[in-house]
């Protein structure tokens, strides 16, 4: 008998393959293009990130240099193009794995340094860290009020940052 059932289970394990690359990928889909926490790999996250915010924390006193404009910048010794590439390396690493795992919730990326600008002056030794908590608060904002607004039916935290932020960037595109 145990040599029947052997020829009943499939010789390929292709269908089961496709369905976890499904449930794995696919199905993941709509949730990070709306933003949530429910399948963010946290450890991946946790590591890509304990490794590149210290490294971009490490050159914000570069930042400061650059902010006084590319003649300034050179004038002190430092090679624009070469500090540019290498800034806007570790920006694109740092968004594009937090995208990758979190979707487009992380549109707040954008709005949290607008934000803490305004709070804590111009110095990137200061803005860093005030838009990491800006963002963080942000967040755990939008979480709440999105809990609270339709509480039979979760909205994505995702959707209620870009509820939140999108009359902020009209604001600033307006006032400028």
């Amino acid at each position: 008998m145990s040599q029947v059932k052997a020829f009943e289970k499939p010789l390929h394990p292709t269908d089961a393959m496709e369905e976890s690359f499904y449930q794995e990928h696919i199905k993941v889909y709509p949730a990070a293009v709306n933003g949530t926490f429910r399948r963010i790999k946290w450890t991946i996250l946790t590591i890509w990130l304990g490794l590149l915010v210290p490294l971009v924390w490490s050159f914000a006193p570069l930042l400061d240099v650059l902010r006084l404009g590319e003649p300034s910048a050179t004038g002190l010794g430092v090679r624009v193009p070469v500090a540019a590439f290498v800034l806007l390396a570790l920006a694109v690493a740092i968004c594009a794995s937090c995208i990758a795992l979190a979707g487009g919730l992380l549109f707040l990326g954008l709005l949290a340094p607008h934000i803490a600008r305004r709070l804590v002056g111009s110095g990137s030794s200061a803005v860093l860290p005030a838009a990491g908590l800006v963002g963080a608060t942000l967040l755990l904002l939008a979480d709440a009020l999105a809990a609270r607004l339709l509480p039979a039916s979760e909205i994505p935290a995702g959707v209620m940052v870009t509820a939140l932020g999108a009359p902020y960037f009209l604001y600033l595109l307006r006032r400028r």
